[in-house]
């Protein structure tokens, strides 16, 4: 044995090894409870606080997008009005592909609109239509009718509706809102964000009236 180390030496360095490893995996397992906590109550739109209403409307029957009657919710969009103002920007160039399908999930489009076609962004729009498409069960997908394209006579209120990806529906509406940015930095901080709100207007009302938790939120 080397006569330079004390006999007790190696065991208490090997205890105070232990001591400091317990104290991170401690700290660590606060971390984690602490994050999870924040994660599930500070979220404004959370799962964990969602209140659902006493009516039994299409979302609460877990009703097939396709097959369900979204008039039945006209009643909380009566008085609603999508911010808009006169000299804004209403046509966008699309930034990528737009792909809709019959189901969500599909690997085949039904509809494609192509990267750098011009489409309409009216404001107030219309439930359903455009940016503005009914939330779907599953997350990361939305079920309305296609973007009206510039210079087009088709009513959209006769267009067949279809399910898109709601990322494909966030990057065009980034693109408007970057077009549009004066009448949006009051109220975000980021484009990204102006965008989101747009697409999930109708979650949140959806939300807020206790109709139904989007997973988008």
């Amino acid at each position: 044995m080397n006569p330079e180390i004390p006999i007790h030496a190696v065991p208490a360095r090997k205890r105070s090894k232990k001591v400091i490893l317990l104290v991170l995996a401690i700290l660590l397992a606060v971390a984690a409870i602490v994050g999870t906590i924040v994660w599930q109550h500070v979220r404004p739109y959370s799962p964990y606080k969602f209140r659902p209403n006493k009516w039994e409307e299409p979302y609460s029957k877990n009703i097939p997008l396709d097959e369900m009657n979204f008039g039945e919710y006209g009643y909380y969009f009566r008085n609603y009005a999508l911010g808009a103002y006169p000299d804004m920007v209403n046509t966008v160039q699309l930034p990528c592909d737009v792909r809709y399908y019959a189901k969500p999930g599909d690997k085949e489009p039904v509809l494609t609109l192509q990267k750098g076609t011009t489409v309409v962004i009216a404001l107030p729009a219309d439930e359903g239509v455009g940016i503005r498409c009914w939330p779907d069960y599953q997350k990361g997908w939305r079920y309305g009718t296609p973007f009206p394209v510039e210079g087009s006579t088709e009513d959209t209120a006769e267009r067949q509706m279809y399910y898109v990806r709601t990322k494909d529906l966030v990057k065009v509406a980034e693109v408007f809102a970057d077009t549009n940015w004066r009448y949006f930095k009051g109220d975000f901080l980021t484009k990204h964000a102006a965008a989101k709100r747009l697409v999930l207007s109708i979650d949140v009302s959806l939300y807020q009236d206790g109709c139904f938790c989007s997973p988008d939120l």
